[in-house]
């Protein structure tokens, strides 16, 4: 049967001396050429190992010496801007270096103390921020607009952002716009209501109606409130009620002082 055959029946054993010993030579030939590739190979991997070993300590060691580790945690970074915030001697130009960082709150810190300085050049430097495409240093340029209250520059700049694709930034301009606004921005945050579909930001357009406070904003509030949206009317309604319990509020508190001084 076949399975019962040797394999000195096979034809490879069938051939002359000479050539079954050239063809023994042949094999351990081939076995040391693949054994010296396993060699080689092992021998560039740890070769390899060794430079990216030396790499990873040559840059904590460059990190510690100078400080300049660009992987650096940002609570350290953070840090760091707090000591900024901390200085007189920061001015808006040493500012705008930390627009650059990928830490979110960092960029909101050094946009929010731009703010604070209350010049031309800063509200210059934020408006620009609102205009580029970094989502993040956008948002925090907003909330550090928030310092120019009835800067017409700042009001205009909002409210070409009120039609924004980003539907955080329509929030966040609409809702900044409540404390820095005037009758300029009446109008606008009303069409927005008109445009708009999330709910969360037509709240705080008519909520930022009732910061803005003064009488047009008050009679933009009265026609929602008589307006065909219920849910719009609802909100106005509510608004307008805090403003007028803030009016009383702030009548009864003259009344009071008034009397202590009789």
């Amino acid at each position: 049967m076949r399975n019962e055959k040797s394999l000195s029946n096979s034809p490879r054993r069938n051939v002359g001396g000479k050539e079954e010993e050239d063809l023994d030579a042949e094999m351990r030939f081939m076995g040391e050429v693949v054994n010296d590739i396993k060699i080689d190979r092992k021998e560039e991997i740890m070769k390899m190992m060794k430079i990216f070993l030396v790499m990873f300590v040559f840059s904590l060691f460059f990190g510690y010496v100078y400080g300049e580790d660009i992987d650096e945690k940002p609570e350290v970074r953070r840090e760091k801007i707090e000591k900024v915030l901390k200085s007189s001697a920061t001015n808006e130009d040493n500012l705008k270096e930390w627009f650059k960082d990928k830490d979110p709150i960092i960029k909101e810190k050094a946009a929010i103390l731009t703010g604070k300085k209350k010049t031309n050049k800063a509200r210059d430097i934020l408006i620009e921020n609102i205009k580029i495409g970094d989502y993040e240093l956008r948002i925090a340029s907003i909330e550090g607009l928030r310092n120019f209250k009835k800067d017409k520059k700042v009001i205009n700049a909002l409210i070409s952002l009120l039609k924004d694709r980003e539907k955080n930034i329509r929030w966040k301009v609409v809702e900044v716009l409540g404390d820095v606004g005037d009758d300029t921005a009446i109008k606008p945050i009303s069409n927005l209501l008109k445009q708009e579909s999330d709910e969360y930001i037509k709240r705080t357009a008519i909520e930022s109606l009732g910061k803005i406070g003064t009488q047009k904003a008050i009679d933009e509030l009265m026609l929602i409130k008589n307006g065909k949206d219920k849910e719009l009317s609802t909100m106005a309604s509510n608004v307008l009620k805090a403003i007028d319990f803030e009016k009383k509020r702030k009548k009864n508190k003259v009344s009071a002082n008034m009397k202590k001084k009789i």
